[in-house]
């Protein structure tokens, strides 16, 4: 479920995103990436949620936030578990700067594909290491 609001966030933000929007979203990857790097995996997750609040309200779709509002917990609770995962690993924050670019460059196609890997990617980590 996760996967289908994302890539339909990004596929949307695609094509509704303001010059304004895209600016907001180029602070939280540097950030985010900052924050990897001194293993303050709290301020990651934090600038990770941004981004996403970032494309989510780009998107301008109000069921589709309204969705993802409602699994916000839920998944916040799996984002903390899998930053833990990857906690010294640049990829995260690589695939976050080339969403960002690809989505401000209204790059649809290819901006759904790295977010659709992005999130399994992130399962994967769940189920291969255990978590509950």
């Amino acid at each position: 479920m996760r996967r289908a609001w994302n890539v339909s966030g990004v596929r949307l933000a695609c094509q509704r995103i303001t010059l304004e929007e895209i600016g907001r979203l180029h602070g939280p990857s540097r950030l985010e990436e900052a924050a990897l790097q001194r293993q303050d995996l709290e301020a990651y997750r934090l600038y990770n949620q941004e981004l996403h609040a970032t494309i989510m309200q780009a998107a301008r779709n109000a069921e589709l936030a309204q969705v993802a509002a409602q699994a916000s917990l839920k998944t916040q609770m799996l984002s903390a578990k899998t930053i833990r995962l990857v906690a010294g690993l640049l990829m995260p924050c690589e695939s976050t700067a080339r969403s960002s670019k690809l989505i401000a460059k209204r790059d649809a196609q290819a901006a759904q594909e790295l977010m659709e890997r992005h999130i399994l990617s992130a399962m994967e980590d769940i189920f291969r290491h255990g978590l509950r």
